[in-house]
């Protein structure tokens, strides 16, 4: 009940801020964003009061809610702020509408997480350990290739400060005029990957250590880790590269090495929303936007179009896809667009595969297609067009495309479920089982469902699996439990 009570006093906190400092009116629209957050809300409550594992998913959908179902949509229409579809300012019915099928899924979440609770799995009979001698080779062998790959990615373009101006010159023409990384998908693979081998091989090799008790260790290991992660993917514009990789590492420092406490679980969640508005500069403009997270008048001389409302992007584009997937309701509901039926997941298998082995021309349209169709009508994708969208519908979103309204509803009960299944994969663990380690990127992953589409996170699998699932299928040693 406390954490109930607290969950809804932060919400009403909430409320307050945006009546009377972001002089947001309460409508109908506004009330059943209220309520959303409001059924979603308590195992924010329960978290914040350490009754709840640090890495609970339940919790991580129940925080999230607050900015995706609450602050994002609701600042986003109060602001007006349509970066990429200016005309959802004349269909406020349709936004009202979106509001009230997440407040419906919603209690679809709640019904079916109801049901599948009382399956919770027994305590595994066995615990997995890594085979020392195996792992440490793998992560050796693991390193080499990283290594490698990221050094001849660096060498092509003249070192870091080459590679970076690179980047920059790609982000002022556009890639879809100007992309130097065309072509080298297989190298990019193998070196973005390595950054959670790293991880994992730094959190395995001190969990026994007596250094890993100083109190300078932990933050020596979030430096190192950074710092890897910038090298291996970061400087490609990356935020994702930094902050998940560096997600998982703090996860598994915290089963294996260290618990972590609430209030730093807290600070790491605000140094993500510092993170995401500084680095933003960064990923748009290149090594001109470094410059300009320091220097406001620099900033506001930046060529960033529609994107130069930083904080307003991230909250309403980074943080929220409200503006699609109404624009998707709209379409789909008027039949203004017909439904792909899961042609878009199919496509996804061919997303995976890198350019060099086979060329875009030669791959099934991913989901880009159906996106750019919803923006421009029926048969305006054309592969490589500078129309094709990059904008993100996010799993709600790409269900409504498939199925409509009945993939929409599923989309709460497929969260649901996915919680519950690692809920009871955890529960069911000792706390020295190396899947353990696995943990805090599953249980991310139910946030990447409400902002990936299937081709984005296929990708985001493959470069984040790509190490550590042979790294587990040739190291893992059973053991009988007790």
């Amino acid at each position: 009940m406390q954490g109930f009570i607290l969950s809804q006093l932060i919400l009403l906190v909430s409320t307050f801020y945006l009546v009377f400092f972001e002089e947001v009116d309460i409508d109908i629209f506004f009330v059943f964003s209220f309520i959303t957050v409001s059924i979603l809300a308590k195992e924010a409550g329960d978290w914040l009061l350490g009754r709840r594992c640090l890495f609970d998913p339940a919790s991580f959908v129940s925080i999230f809610s607050y900015v995706y179902f609450f602050f994002s949509p609701i600042l986003q229409r109060h602001w007006q702020f349509w970066p990429s579809f200016p005309e959802l300012q004349f269909y406020d019915g349709w936004l009202i509408f979106w509001s009230f099928l997440m407040m419906f899924g919603a209690l679809i979440y709640r019904f079916s997480a109801m049901l599948l609770t009382p399956f919770m799995n027994k305590p595994s009979m066995y615990i997995y350990s890594f085979d020392k001698r195996r792992f440490y080779f793998l992560s050796i062998v693991f390193t080499f290739i990283g290594a490698l790959s990221q050094l001849f990615i660096y060498i092509k373009f003249g070192g870091v400060s080459g590679f970076m101006n690179t980047f920059t010159e790609r982000q002022d023409l556009s890639a879809a005029v100007f992309d130097p990384f065309s072509g080298m998908g297989v190298q990019m693979l193998l070196a973005d990957g390595y950054r959670n081998a790293f991880a994992v091989l730094l959190v395995v090799y001190f969990m026994d250590k007596p250094v890993r008790n100083k109190w300078w260790f932990f933050p020596a290991i979030i430096l190192i880790m950074v710092f890897v992660n910038f090298i291996f993917g970061g400087l490609k514009g990356s935020r994702g590269a930094v902050v998940y990789s560096l997600f998982w590492g703090v996860g598994m420092y915290h089963f294996f090495i260290k618990k972590i406490s609430i209030k730093y679980a807290v600070s790491g969640i605000l140094f993500l929303f510092v993170f995401l508005n500084s680095y933003y500069w960064y990923k748009f403009a290149g090594l001109d936007g470094l410059q300009a997270i320091w220097d406001s008048e620099y900033r506001s001389t930046l060529n960033q179009g529609l994107r130069e409302e930083n904080v307003k992007f991230v909250l309403s584009r980074d943080l929220g896809r409200m503006d699609f997937q109404t624009l998707t309701l709209r379409k789909v509901l008027d039949d203004d667009f017909d439904l792909s039926l899961g042609r878009s997941y199919i496509s996804s298998i061919f997303s995976i595969i890198p350019d060099s082995l086979l060329s875009q021309e030669n791959k099934m349209p991913s989901i880009t297609k159906e996106k750019t169709e919803l923006i421009f009508g029926s048969g305006s994708y054309v592969h490589g067009d500078i129309r094709a969208t990059t904008n993100l519908l996010g799993q709600y979103g790409e269900l409504f495309v498939n199925f409509g309204l009945v993939g929409g509803f599923a989309f709460f009960t497929f969260i649901a479920f996915f919680v519950t299944f690692i809920k009871k994969f955890v529960v069911g663990l000792d706390s020295k089982d190396v899947r353990l380690l696995l943990v805090p990127m599953l249980s991310l992953l139910v946030i990447k469902f409400f902002m990936y589409d299937s081709a984005v996170f296929s990708q985001f699998l493959l470069r984040n699996f790509i190490y550590i699932m042979p790294l587990y299928a040739f190291s893992l040693v059973r053991n009988q439990r007790g």
